[in-house]
């Protein structure tokens, strides 16, 4: 009897647990369906990076959030807050989210947080590619 409760319970659950899962993709596809989405074949760009980090920890971004090292973020002159890039380093790939504006050296188009840089194994001031995945409506 114990048994055949568990298993009615471990079913319900996993019914929950697939439900729960159907929404977050309907939501996602839905975001992405609202916003201005060039796809996964939008052109690559080559850009000159650089990555900052302790000084501008703890620090509010151009996006309203706080800035720290933990997160997979980057920052861009003039895309949209929320806008999701794919980068590319060394056969290193991450996907990442505009979160500040930046970088103010000539010639630099990216600045990674601490954590991107880590990911791809960046340091210092280096060329990668990018292309946008994911561009939303601008609102800020």
């Amino acid at each position: 009897m114990m048994m055949e409760k568990m298993k009615e319970l471990l079913k319900q659950f996993a019914a929950i647990f697939i439900l729960i899962a159907l929404l977050v993709i309907s939501f996602s596809a839905l975001a992405v369906a609202e916003g201005k989405s060039p796809g996964l074949d939008s052109e690559w760009h080559t850009a000159i990076a650089s990555w900052y980090g302790p000084g501008f920890y703890n620090q509010k971004t151009a996006c309203g959030e706080i800035y720290t090292e933990y997160l997979i973020t980057v920052a861009h002159k003039e895309l949209p807050c929320d806008t999701i890039i794919l980068i590319e380093l060394n056969r290193r790939f991450v996907y990442t989210r505009v979160n500040d504006r930046g970088p103010y050296w000539p010639g630099r188009e990216l600045d990674l947080s601490a954590m991107t840089a880590k990911i791809l194994g960046f340091s210092g001031v280096q060329e990668i590619q990018y292309k946008v995945v994911y561009l939303p409506e601008e609102k800020y």
